[in-house]
């Protein structure tokens, strides 16, 4: 049995940049009779250390006397069974680790296209919208739940969520209370998401939001300055205001949990705490999603995108700053960390972007103002249709023929993924954006990538040095 540490492969534990990773190293396949280490990751810091399971997703903190017996192929028997139990080692009748892909595809999130209108014209907006002004039309609506509907009867899904989407959803309110009296008439659970600029949100609007049960989050990137710079009206005005309104009318209606949803920039770490409280006392909310600008519609805004060494700070500080939250008694998350750091201690593939890699078409469909299907919102081009909700198949057929005939299912790995322990939770990051950025699905999501490396990095640390601060993150 051997193990491998950093005079190992030159490329173990390393990012691009050739920053190695801090005392990674890989414990390789053992057999003792029929019982058979399977491999794991290990990282040890100070008495105590973690297995990562890079294929499957497992962890488990050992004591470091009990990692070295690992190491060296001597484990007892109490250590053997709980080995057995977490998925890091397998004997002759023991179950083999259930992967999401051993499931029928039965998707439950449906990103429902209403309208490519919108009030706002954001910098880094990737939608192409100018000049597009068609909102789904009230037949077509129809068709589209009737479809959805039909669906979760024949499959006897437990529930299902849709998101209303654009442009700007609230355009077309309406149709969103619309979609959920449908529902409601016909007796199935449905959870309903909206993401919002927030500026059409008005007093009587946020009172039936609330009524109905919408929960509702407001693109908002921090205090004024930087989220104006970013988010215009579409006479090229300030923003911040309006969007103001809409979360005091939200919050006047009795909304108690309004999150944040922002986009990262250089402008954002250079202020990034700041960004921060904006989000905790400012804002009040006890839950925000944060997600690092990809490539921007405007070209100009380049010079805002991350480079790896900033990924690799903002995700520390991030990381850094929700722990000084957590000491002082704040109860707030940000779900980019919560949903890795629940990857990390439950495994429990909660998330559809990250924690298997992207789970679009097995868990997520969108559906256009036309009633094309696509496997997921940022694949709205025409060589990535599946079907229709009048050509008279089923989503599993549709998803089912997808998984031969897309590029979208392609796996998206690098040579430096066969090395990495979070590959399990990354899986090449964002098929969308690698689709949309490359014209194919060739390669890794760089800023994923970047980002999981750092992130899983900090959070690691924490379980092992302080546990039960690990448990606030999620």
């Amino acid at each position: 049995m051997d193990v491998e540490t950093d005079d190992g492969p030159g490329d173990i534990g390393m990012t691009e940049n050739g920053r190695r990773e801090r005392n990674w190293y890989y414990i390789r396949e053992w057999h003792d009779g029929n019982f058979v280490f399977t491999g794991a990751w290990c990282y040890e810091d100070g008495n105590r250390g973690i297995l990562v399971d890079s294929m499957h997703g497992g962890t488990m903190i050992l004591e470091q006397r009990l990692l070295k017996s690992v190491a060296e192929g001597r484990a007892g028997d109490d250590l053997r069974f709980k080995l057995i139990a977490r998925g890091f080692a397998k004997t002759d009748g023991s179950r083999e680790i259930a992967s999401q892909d051993m499931c029928p595809p039965r998707p439950a999130f449906f990103m429902l296209d209403l309208t490519s209108k919108c009030n706002f014209k954001c910098r880094y907006c990737l939608r192409e919208i100018e000049g597009n002004n068609e909102s789904i039309t009230w037949e077509q609506l129809d068709k589209t739940l009737d479809f959805l509907i039909a669906y979760a009867r024949e499959y006897h899904l437990p529930g299902m969520t849709i998101q209303p989407w654009g442009g700007e959803p609230m355009i077309e309110f309406e149709k969103i209370l619309h979609i959920r009296k449908r529902f409601a008439d016909e007796g199935i659970p449905l959870c309903m998401t909206m993401e919002t600029n927030g500026s059409l949100v008005t007093e009587e609007a946020a009172e039936k939001l609330k009524q109905v049960g919408v929960k509702v989050g407001i693109s908002i990137d921090g205090y004024p300055a930087i989220h104006n710079y970013y988010r215009h009206l579409q006479g090229g005005q300030e923003s911040f205001d309006a969007v103001w309104r809409g979360i005091q009318n939200l919050k006047k209606a009795g909304f108690t949990r309004i999150g944040g949803i922002g986009v990262v920039t250089r402008k954002t770490l250079e202020h990034l705490e700041d960004v921060l409280d904006f989000y905790v006392n400012v804002l009040g909310s006890d839950g925000f999603k944060l997600s690092i600008m990809h490539s921007p519609a405007d070209s100009e805004l380049c010079a805002d995108m991350l480079d790896e060494h900033e990924i690799q700070q903002y995700a520390e500080r991030l990381i850094e700053q929700l722990c000084v939250y957590y000491r002082s008694g704040k109860r707030v998350l940000e779900s980019s960390i919560s949903n890795r750091m629940a990857n990390l201690i439950y495994r429990c593939n909660q998330n559809i972007c990250v924690s298997n890699g992207c789970r679009g078409g097995r868990r997520l469909l969108s559906v256009d103002k036309y009633g094309d299907i696509y496997l997921c919102e940022l694949m709205d081009m025409p060589d990535q249709r599946i079907g229709n909700v009048s050509d008279g198949r089923t989503i599993p057929e549709m998803v089912e023929q997808a998984f031969s005939g897309k590029e979208y299912f392609r796996e998206k790995k690098e040579e430096k993924c066969e090395t990495c322990p979070w590959w399990y939770y990354c899986g090449g990051g964002c098929t969308g954006i690698v689709l949309y950025e490359k014209g194919c699905v060739e390669g890794v999501d760089p800023i994923s990538c970047a980002f999981n490396r750092a992130a899983y990095q900090k959070l690691a640390e924490i379980m092992l040095s302080d546990p039960e601060l690990a448990l606030k993150f999620i």
